[in-house]
C-alpha cells in the first residue's frame, strides 16, 4: 500500500531551487522527489545526532564501576564473536525443512 502524500507550498531561495532543478534533471525525476529525498535525509541526520547525543550522555553518566563492567562485557563479547564460524551449522538446529509444492 502506498502512503498518501500531502501537497504543501514552500518558499526557497532561488539558488536552492536551481540546485533542486539541476538535481531533478540529472536524475530524471521531479522537484518533489528531490525535495522529499533531501528532507528525509535531513530528518534521518537529525535523528542520528539525537541518538549520538543520548548515547554520549548515557556513557558520560556511568560510574567507574559501571564503566569497568561495560568494558569487561565488551571484551567478552568480542572474544566470543571471534570464535564464531558463520559457515558452521548451529548445534541443535537440524536440517532446514523442505517446502511442499502442491
Amino acid at each position: 500500500m502506498t502512503a498518501t502524500k500531502v501537497k504543501i507550498s514552500v518558499t526557497v531561495a532561488p539558488d536552492l531551487l536551481r540546485g533542486i532543478d539541476r538535481e531533478a534533471t540529472t536524475e530524471g525525476s521531479s522537484r518533489s522527489a528531490v525535495v522529499e529525498r533531501l528532507l528525509r535525509r535531513g530528518v534521518q541526520g537529525e535523528r542520528l545526532k539525537q541518538l549520538e547525543t543520548a548515547t554520549a550522555e548515557y556513557y558520560d553518566s556511568l560510574s567507574d564501576r559501571q564503566r569497568a563492567d561495560d568494558e569487561d562485557f565488551a571484551r567478552a563479547s568480542a572474544a566470543a564473536a571471534r570464535r564464531l564460524n558463520p559457515d558452521q551449522p548451529i548445534e541443535g538446529a537440524g536440517r532446514p525443512r523442505s517446502r511442499r509444492v502442491g
